[in-house]
């Protein structure tokens, strides 16, 4: 069994690599996490005994083996996140339409801060997208760093 520090650092990692690509393509990933959570939690229903490779979903997406159908899930990807996520991260990352004095305290430190938001997003998303909490939560988590934490409270933090 994987030894869940070395999973929290790899994950880490792949969000430090995310942060080179554009908001449109982390929003695809999250579509991509999202239809193979759904996927997962449907074979597990039925029965199959087929683990989660959070490394094995990251090679798919990032080597382009399934290119031509990426776009697609950025329709997903963005209702996962308007419906699913933004409403309750809100609460945990904004106060008074501005980012939380404690997140804003780590911005010097990508990847502090990028540990920091994964923990808070994994929190809120356990129960709904079990599997997919980890890889789930870096992806979200990048994108709150590329779209800017004030400006995610501005939009969000007062809606």
């Amino acid at each position: 069994m994987e030894n869940p520090v070395e999973a929290g650092v790899e994950s880490i990692d792949r969000g430090m690599q995310l942060l080179e690509r554009s908001e449109e393509e982390i929003i695809n990933y999250i579509g991509y996490l999202d239809r193979e959570q759904n996927s997962y939690r449907e074979w597990q229903e039925q029965g199959l005994s087929v683990p989660w490779n959070e490394e094995e979903r990251w090679l798919c997406f990032t080597s382009g083996k399934e290119r031509g159908t990426i776009k697609d899930w950025l329709t997903p990807g963005s209702h996962f996140l308007k419906e699913k996520v933004f409403p309750h991260l809100k609460m945990a990352v904004c106060e008074n339409g501005e980012c939380r004095k404690e997140i804003v305290a780590l911005e010097s430190d990508v990847r502090e801060l990028l540990k920091y938001l994964v923990g808070v997003i994994a929190g809120l998303l356990a129960a709904s997208v079990p599997a997919a909490v980890l890889s789930i939560s870096v992806a979200v988590a990048v994108l709150l760093m590329k779209k800017g934490l004030g400006s995610f409270c501005k939009e969000w933090g007062t809606s």
